[in-house]
């Protein structure tokens, strides 16, 4: 099939695993596409070792954010081991890494409204370096008070909060 990575119909080919060296300038896009494709069972990607760090990274440190947030809630991440840029010729400027990704039955946590789930934890990192009081402030009027009355102290940073602390705050 000679077509788009990110327009391809995958939902079409049944049940699926995905294996493939994609281009790094796409690879959040085409990660994003294949989460949203319901028949792919799991995702074998050779991507660059930085992303698939933020992949793959836990609450509080710096490479977790929104990637780690949207892909964890999805499924189980796991790099399996780092290919190094003397590996290839011509020699690229990054290390590669391989990342296995294994769809979850159901999402890591229960959210009524995956939307606005989505929409929390991208407008939470949006302004990363801000307090959580801060970088909410668009979402609603009162969002001190709103983080104090589920127990998430208003001066925490985004990076911070666990999936279930986020999926709290979208409820």
């Amino acid at each position: 099939v000679h077509a788009d990575a990110l327009d391809y119909p995958y939902e079409t080919i049944g049940l699926c695993k995905v294996v493939a060296n994609i281009p790094y300038y796409i690879t959040t896009p085409i990660i994003f596409r294949l989460l949203e494709a319901k028949n792919i069972r799991s995702i074998t990607l050779t991507i660059q070792k930085e992303v698939a760090e933020r992949i793959v990274a836990h609450p509080g440190g710096k490479d977790y954010g929104v990637l780690s947030s949207m892909v964890q809630y999805r499924c189980i991440a796991g790099m399996k081991f780092i290919v190094r840029k003397q590996s290839f010729r011509p020699v690229p400027r990054v290390d590669s890494a391989v990342i296995h990704l294994v769809m979850r039955e159901q999402p890591a946590v229960v959210v009524s409204d995956e939307k606005f789930f989505f929409r929390v934890v991208k407008t939470a990192f949006g302004q990363r370096r801000k307090t959580l009081a801060n970088s909410l402030k668009p979402m609603a009027a009162d969002i001190k008070g709103l983080l104090l009355s589920i127990g998430i102290d208003p001066m925490r940073r985004p990076e911070t909060l666990s999936l279930e602390e986020f999926a709290l705050l979208s409820e």
